[in-house]
């Protein structure tokens, strides 16, 4: 099973779905390299049209979804006008998330088990770069990116829920593809975006699966230690109060009896 292709695809690759010729329309970027090496793979949210199969690049596209189908039947700005007579006409579309939010769900995955070695940030969020020269791991956080270590070549590491989840999609475009063209029934047929067989697509789906689990079991126990470290600071905090309150009570008490004590005239 692959998960980096570096065949290069072409722009636009015909499919034949029910008798109609659709275009598949990859990223310009993927006309001189692999969509596995575009920005847009490791950054963002990859989604796809159920129509016409096209790759959609969540925040960046506008997507459509069907408020009636449970199956979350999306499709491009394009297919819009054609679900009328592709799909039941008693079904209507709305805009999926804003792009900003989208966006920014992507930004806020956190790079677990990882450090930023300028500003030693740990699970830093945001784009992960990593030194493609040193020995060892080396990484800077987006922020830290230009300020630091400029004489080696740096390359995006994607958080790893982020890949998964488009791996997932990508394989699940692919069994789509071939759900709908009868020249691509056949075992060896390879999805000319991912390069991957029907084989390939099952598999990291399986894969895909284990590593958003894997993310969010740790996240859950991360969550979970902070919320602990967070409750004993409170009582720690609670603590210091009321020893802060009790000597400032024996200190109250000393001044009373001071007071009290002190010789008349």
């Amino acid at each position: 099973m692959r998960t980096l292709i570096n065949s290069t695809t072409s722009a636009h690759s015909s499919l034949t779905m029910e008798g109609k010729s659709a275009e598949v329309k990859t990223d310009p970027q993927a006309r001189s390299t692999s969509i596995f090496a575009t920005k847009e793979y490791l950054t963002m949210f990859l989604s796809y049209c159920d129509h016409c199969l096209k790759v959609l690049v969540c925040g960046k596209d506008i997507i459509f979804n069907c408020d009636q189908c449970p199956n979350n039947f999306c499709i491009c700005n394009q297919c819009l006008s054609l679900m009328p007579n592709q799909h039941p006409s008693m079904h209507t579309f709305s805009k999926g998330t804003s792009p900003s939010e989208l966006l920014q769900r992507a930004h806020d995955l956190e790079h677990f088990d990882v450090i930023c070695d300028r500003c030693r940030r740990h699970n830093f969020n945001g784009i992960r770069h990593h030194c493609e020269q040193c020995q060892s791991n080396y990484d800077l956080c987006e922020k830290c990116i230009d300020t630091i270590h400029k004489h080696h070549t740096f390359k995006i590491m994607p958080n790893s829920f982020l890949h998964a989840h488009n791996n997932s999609m990508l394989a699940k475009r692919t069994l789509d593809a071939i759900a709908k063209n009868t020249d691509t029934q056949n075992l060896t047929w390879r999805d000319p975006i991912t390069g991957w067989t029907k084989s390939d697509a099952e598999n990291m789906i399986q894969q895909a699966q284990k590593e958003q689990e894997a993310y969010i079991t740790q996240l859950q126990n991360i969550s979970e230690h902070e919320l602990g470290d967070a409750k004993k600071a409170q009582e720690t905090q609670q603590e210091l109060h009321r020893f802060t309150m009790d000597g400032l009570n024996v200190q109250l008490s000393l001044l009373n009896d001071k007071v009290l004590y002190l010789p008349r005239r």
